[in-house]
C-alpha cells in the first residue's frame, strides 16, 4: 500500500510582463505513470499542460500523457485532473489548496470557497492589465539614404522588422526628472541606465517632409544615430502578481497563500508595497492523501486491477485510514485475447490453465476455492464431474475422491473402484477379504516367453508348471517349460521339430509331446530330458491321465493309447482325420473329435469308457477343432471351427457325451477349449474372442491354443507369432 500526501507548497512570484508570464522558481516535475501528483511543484503551483471542456474530451491516459495535469472547464464547475496508472484522476479542490497555472494561456486558477453550502471549486483569477494606447497611422518606408538631421518625432507607425541589436553601453547616472524641454540633438547612444520615474510627456513636433525614394542600394554600414526626437506619451505600466505565505489569522485560520496584484508603476519588474491594488487568499486545509491498492477480479473490475483511494488526512498522521477515504476510483485490467481467459486473479492465462492458487471450477472458470454446481473435488483440489476423479484418485464409494483405500462398508472392486462389500462390478468377483478382482480370462498379460508360432500349451493341476511347443516355419521349433506360472521360460533339450501338441500329468513331472511327421516324445523329469516314442506320423493331439501313466494320441494314422507312460502304444481306430483328444484323470474315459469324416464331410465326437478299447459316435456332425473333459469324464466341452469362414458354436455335455447343448449364439472359428477339473469352468479361444463359462469378450491377440489349471483360476494361451499370455483371477 502506498500513501501520498498533497500538502500545499507556497507559491513564489508570478509576473506578467508584456504578455509573458514567468514563475519565479524551478518548473514542476511530472509524476510517474503509476503515482498521482501528491502535491504541487516546488514553487507551489500545479503546472497545467492540457485544457478540456469535459472529462470525455480528455485524451487517452497512457504512456504519452502519464503524469500530465489537465484543467476541465464546464458551465457548472472546473476540475483539475491528472493521468495516473491509465486513468484520469481528479485532484481534490479544497479551500486552501494549491494554485494551478497554464503558461501557454497565461491563465491562473485557485481553489476557493463555493456558494453557500456548495463544494469548493477551482476559480480562475483575473490578472490586472493597463489600458491599451492609441495606434498611430502607418508612414511609408523610404529607401535608406544618407542619414540626414534628425527631424521631429512623427506619429507612431506600424512596427518595422526587428533590427540588429547594437552593443549595450555603460549605464549613465540618472538625473532628476526635469520639465520636458525642446529636444536637442541626439548624442551617441549611451549605455542603458536604470529606469527613471516617468517624466511629463513632451509635445509632439511636426512631421518633416519625406524625401524622394532612391533606388535600393546595398545595405551600408550602420550610420551614426540621429538626434533624439521628442518622447511620445508614456504607456500604462504592466501588471504583476506575487504570492507569499499567509500566517494563520483572520484572513486564513490555518494559514495559506496571499496573492497580490497591481501595476508595475516604476517599471522595475517588482511588485512594490505601494503598487499592490488587489489581494486575495488561498487558505490551507488538511492534506489530501492517496492510496493505490490491488483490486481483485469482481464487480468493480472484471479482470482485476487497482483501486485508487483519496481522502483528507483528518488526524494529520500522514496515513490514509479507512475512515478517511472519501472517493475510490478503479484502474481495471483489460479483457483477454482469443485463446486466453481470466486465470482467477485478473491476469490472462492460456485457456485450460489457471493462475497460481486458482483452479478450474469444472466449467472452465478459474476460482480460488470450491466447484461449480454439479461438480465436486476430484481429490487434488481440482473439480471433476460426478462419478469421476482426478488422475491418480478414485471414488471411496461415497462420492469422495481419494488416492487409496475405500470408505467404511466398501472395498476395492478392482481397477481402483470401491464397491459395497460382497458386491463387485461385472466380470469381477470378491475374494475372502472382500476385494474385487477381474475373473480369470478378463485381463490377459504377456509373459517373458519368446515370440513364436506356439501350437500347444499344457499346465499342471495348480498352474505352476507349464510346458509349451513351437512349430515355426520352415525350420520347426523347440519345447519350453516354466516352473513359475509363466513368469520365466526355459528351452528344453528336446530336438527341434514341427511340434503340434503337448500334455502334462497333474504334478507337471510327466510330459508327452507330438510332432508333425515325427514321433511322440515323453519326459519324466518335467522336461529336463526327453525320450523318443511310438511311430513316425502326424501327431496332432495328445492327452494324459493325472498320474501320466495312461496316454492317448491322435494323428493321421488313427487313435493310439499307452498304459505305460508312452513306452508302448496300441492303435485303436482307423484313419479318420482326428483333430483333438482328451482324457479323464484316471485315463478310463476318453473323448476324441474329428474335423472331417469321409469325403471331407463334417465329423463327429467319439467317446470311450474303457481307456480307448472301444468307441461310440456322439454329438452332432460339425467341424470339431478341440475337446476337453472334466477329471471324472462326465462333463465335456467341444468347439466347432465352422466351415468356409462360417463360425461355429461351443457345445457342452453333462452326461459323458450322450447329449450336447450349444452354449453361445455368436458363431466364430473356435480353435481351442480347456476345462476345469470339475467341468464347471471352461474357456474357449479364437483368433479374436475369448469365451468362458461366465462371459464373452473380444480380444486383440490371436490366440491359437488354451490351457487351464484344475480350479480354472489360471489360464494360459498360446499365440501364433507372439508370446504366451496368462490370465489369473477368481471364478464363481
Amino acid at each position: 500500500m502506498k500513501t501520498h500526501g498533497m500538502n500545499l507548497k507556497l507559491v513564489k512570484t508570478v509576473a506578467v510582463l508584456s504578455g509573458l508570464v514567468t514563475i519565479g522558481c524551478s518548473g514542476v516535475s511530472n509524476p510517474t505513470a503509476t503515482e498521482p501528483p501528491t502535491s504541487p511543484g516546488a514553487n507551489g503551483v500545479y503546472a497545467v499542460e492540457l485544457m478540456s471542456s469535459s472529462p470525455a474530451s480528455l485524451p487517452a491516459c497512457n504512456s504519452k500523457t502519464a503524469g500530465e495535469t489537465a484543467m476541465v472547464t464546464s458551465t457548472s464547475s472546473n476540475t483539475l485532473e491528472t493521468c495516473v496508472a491509465g486513468v484520469w484522476v481528479p485532484i481534490p479542490c479544497l479551500v486552501g489548496g494549491a494554485v494551478a497555472y497554464n503558461s501557454s494561456t497565461n491563465t491562473l486558477w485557485a481553489c476557493t470557497e463555493g456558494p453557500t453550502g456548495a463544494a469548493a471549486q477551482w476559480k480562475q483569477i483575473t490578472l490586472p492589465q493597463g489600458p491599451v494606447g492609441a495606434t498611430g497611422a502607418t508612414g511609408a518606408t523610404g529607401a535608406t539614404g544618407a542619414t540626414g538631421p534628425q527631424g521631429a518625432t512623427g506619429a507612431i507607425g506600424a512596427s518595422g522588422p526587428q533590427g540588429l541589436a547594437g552593443p549595450a553601453g555603460d549605464a549613465g547616472p540618472v538625473g532628476p526628472q526635469g520639465s520636458e524641454g525642446v529636444a536637442g540633438p541626439a548624442g551617441a547612444q549611451g549605455p542603458a541606465g536604470p529606469q527613471g520615474e516617468p517624466g511629463t510627456p513632451g509635445a509632439t513636433g511636426p512631421t518633416g517632409a519625406t524625401g524622394a525614394t532612391g533606388a535600393q542600394g546595398p545595405a551600408g554600414p550602420q550610420g551614426p544615430s540621429g538626434p533624439a526626437g521628442d518622447a511620445g506619451p508614456k504607456g500604462e505600466s504592466g501588471s504583476l502578481v506575487k504570492s507569499s505565505p499567509e500566517a494563520p489569522g483572520a484572513n486564513c485560520p490555518n494559514g495559506g497563500v496571499r496573492i497580490e496584484s497591481g501595476l508595475d508603476l516604476n517599471g522595475d519588474g517588482i511588485l512594490g508595497v505601494t503598487e499592490v491594488t488587489d489581494t486575495s487568499y488561498v487558505c490551507s486545509a488538511p492534506a489530501t492523501l492517496f492510496n493505490v491498492v490491488p483490486e481483485t477480479a469482481g464487480s468493480n473490475c472484471t479482470f482485476g486491477g487497482e483501486a485508487i483511494q483519496t481522502g483528507v488526512d483528518a488526524n494529520g498522521d500522514g496515513v490514509l485510514e479507512a475512515g478517511e477515504v472519501q472517493k475510490t476510483s478503479y484502474v481495471c485490467n483489460p479483457g483477454c485475447q482469443a485463446g486466453y481467459h481470466d486465470g482467477g486473479d485478473g491476469t490472462c492465462v492460456l485457456t485450460d490453465t489457471c493462475s497460481s492458487g486458482n483452479h478450474d471450477d469444472g466449467t472452465g472458470t478459474c476460482v480460488q476455492s470450491g466447484c461449480a454446481a454439479g461438480f465436486h473435488d476430484g481429490g487434488n483440489g481440482t473439480c471433476a464431474a460426478p462419478g469421476s476423479c482426478a488422475s491418480g484418485y478414485h471414488g471411496d464409494g461415497t462420492g469422495i475422491c481419494v488416492q487409496s483405500g475405500c470408505a467404511a462398508g466398501f472395498h476395492d472392486g478392482g481397477s481402483a473402484i470401491c464397491v459395497l462389500n460382497e458386491i463387485c462390478p461385472a466380470e469381477q468377483l470378491a475374494d475372502a477379504t472382500g476385494t474385487c478382482s477381474p475373473m480369470a480370462g478378463v485381463v490377459w498379460a504377456t509373459t517373458t516367453a519368446p515370440s513364436h508360432r506356439w501350437t500347444g500349451v499344457a499346465s499342471s493341476s495348480d498352474g505352476t508348471k507349464l510346458v509349451a511347443v513351437v512349430n515355426d516355419t520352415p525350420g520347426g521349433g523347440y519345447i519350453y517349460t516354466s516352473t513359475d506360472s509363466g513368469a520365466t521360460w526355459t528351452q528344453t533339450t528336446a530336438p527341434g521339430l514341427h511340434w503340434l501338441s503337448v500334455a502334462s500329468s497333474s504334478d507337471g513331472t510327466k510330459l508327452v509331446a507330438g510332432a508333425l511327421a515325427g514321433y511322440i516324445y515323453t519326459s519324466t523329469d518335467s522336461g529336463a530330458t526327453w525320450t523318443q516314442r511310438g511311430t513316425q506320423q502326424k501327431w496332432v493331439s495328445v492327452a494324459s491321465s493325472s498320474d501320466g501313466t495312461k496316454l492317448v494320441a491322435v494323428g493321421g494314422g488313427g487313435i493310439f493309447t499307452s498304459a505305460d507312460s508312452g513306452v508302448t502304444w496300441t492303435q485303436r481306430d482307423g484313419t479318420a482325420i482326428w483333430s483333438s483328444v482328451a482324457s479323464s484323470s484316471d485315463g478310463s474315459k476318453l473323448v476324441a473329435a474329428n474335423s472331417y469324416a469321409a469325403a471331407y464331410e463334417a465329423g463327429y465326437i467319439y467317446t470311450s469308457t474303457n481307456s480307448g478299447a472301444t468307441w461310440t459316435q456322439r454329438g452332432p456332425q460339425k467341424y470339431w477343432t478341440s475337446v476337453a473333459s472334466s477329471s471324472d469324464g462326465t462333463k465335456l466341452v467341444a468347439v466347432d471351427g465352422g466351415a468356409s469362414g462360417l463360425g461355429g458354436l461351443i457345445y457342452t455335455s453333462k452326461d459323458s457325451g450322450a447329449t450336447w447343448t450349444a452354449k453361445n449364439n455368436v458363431g466364430d472359428a473356435w480353435l481351442s477349449v480347456a476345462s476345469s477339473s470339475d467341468g464347471t469352468q471352461f474357456v474357449a479361444v479364437s483368433a479374436g474372442q475369448v469365451y468362458t463359462s461366465n462371459y464373452q469378450r473380444p480380444i486383440t491377440q490371436s490366440f491359437s491354443f488354451v490351457a487351464s489349471s484344475s480350479d480354472g483360476t489360471k489360464l494360459f494361451a498360446a499365440t501364433s507369432g507372439w508370446p504366451i499370455y496368462t490370465s489369473f483371477g477368481p471364478v464363481p
